[in-house]
């Protein structure tokens, strides 16, 4: 059984693993060192909280690995949540009461309108992207710009040119069937 494991963070475990983090991140210049130093500043693991220089080292580390920059992206976006809840008191005093107490009774219908406006225009401009031009097959395939539910003709087959000087070649002629008296 394991009845002697301890849930119980040691400090001197973060402050050895923050060391060893710092040494990888300097010398070897590891993202993954430089993120870690990164979330232990922000939760004040092993050092002092401190989101400024949480958010250096996780910069870093996105510009060190680019493998780094969607987890840094995500840890960057919970950073300024917490930062921004934490200072939200200081902010709350240079509106207007009533516009805060508006705001708290509404902010669902207000965050749902900012996402769907979001959501409205990522959609708009993914499906911009998404047209092809094709300037090529204009001038064939005239008939199928109409009907997009038309099958493609096939193109008409060109002959070949005649090179100057040489007779122009003979077509076969095609054999008449005698008419059969009526």
């Amino acid at each position: 059984m394991l009845t002697n494991i301890s849930f119980v963070h040691n400090f001197q475990d973060y402050e050895t693993a923050a060391f060893h983090y710092r040494i990888a991140s300097e010398q070897q210049n590891n993202a993954q060192a430089m993120f870690n130093l990164g979330y232990m500043h922000e939760l004040g693991h092993g050092m002092r909280q401190d989101f400024h220089l949480a958010k250096r080292f996780y910069d870093q580390a996105a510009e060190t690995s680019a493998d780094a920059k969607v987890p840094v992206a995500l840890a960057l976006a919970k950073l300024g949540f917490i930062f921004f809840m934490n200072n939200w008191k200081d902010y709350e005093s240079n509106f207007n009461p009533e516009l805060v107490a508006i705001f708290k009774l509404y902010w669902d219908l207000y965050l749902l309108t900012l996402l769907c406006l979001l959501l409205g225009l990522l959609v708009f401009t993914r499906r911009n992207q998404r047209r092809p031009i094709n300037n090529n097959n204009n001038n064939i395939n005239n008939n199928n710009n109409n009907n997009p539910r038309q099958p493609m003709q096939p193109p008409q087959q060109r002959q070949p040119q005649q090179q100057s000087g040489q007779p122009p070649a003979q077509q076969p002629e095609q054999e008449q069937q005698p008419q059969q008296p009526g």
